[in-house]
């Protein structure tokens, strides 16, 4: 056996029997004849705060009666109207719905797929979106799933492998 080998042995039963001694501050031993434990944990209780040291209690239980209340609603209602203008102004797409008649990689069979769409159902407005690395066909922007299952029922009929996926829907 090499030296290196001896040492490491060496180490780690010095290890092994130095992690075995200790005892943590205020258990005790479990007797095995007895299955008894007991623990002691006022080492680690906190201290009790006295009676005396506490500040005196200054709060007042009767209600707060001030002549001056100003009533604030109208205020608050002008405030929370323009924050309305505000949010209506600034937000320009929607959760809603869309119907997506095909997805892949193949530039050519979305355009197909896209012509169909429009021979089938010339009212619509079919678009082809490229999310890399595929091409997606989609027709129809609905706000909500009930409004989109009409349209989705006739667009499965021709294409059977549409589907009714969420999109954010761009409000004009």
């Amino acid at each position: 056996m090499t030296m290196r080998f001896i040492i490491t042995i060496l180490a780690l039963m010095a290890l092994f029997t130095s992690s075995c001694g200790t005892i943590m501050p205020g258990k005790t031993k479990t007797s095995t004849a007895n299955n008894v434990y007991s623990e002691d944990l006022t080492a680690y209780r906190p201290e009790p705060y006295l009676a005396a040291e506490l500040p005196a209690d200054t709060t007042s239980t009767e209600p707060y009666n001030d002549s001056t209340i100003v009533d604030i609603s109208e205020r608050l209602n002008i405030v929370l109207d323009t924050a309305a203008v505000y949010a209506r102004a600034t937000i320009k797409y929607i959760d809603g719905f869309t119907i997506q008649v095909y997805g892949g990689d193949n530039r050519a069979l979305a355009r197909d797929y896209r012509l169909n769409l429009i021979r089938n159902f010339p009212s619509t407005k079919p678009r082809m979106v490229f999310e890399q690395p595929n091409y997606k066909v989609r027709v129809g922007s609905f706000q909500t799933r009930l409004e989109a299952q009409h349209q989705f029922t006739e667009v499965q009929r021709v294409f059977p492998k549409a589907i009714l996926i969420p999109a954010r829907i761009y409000l004009k």
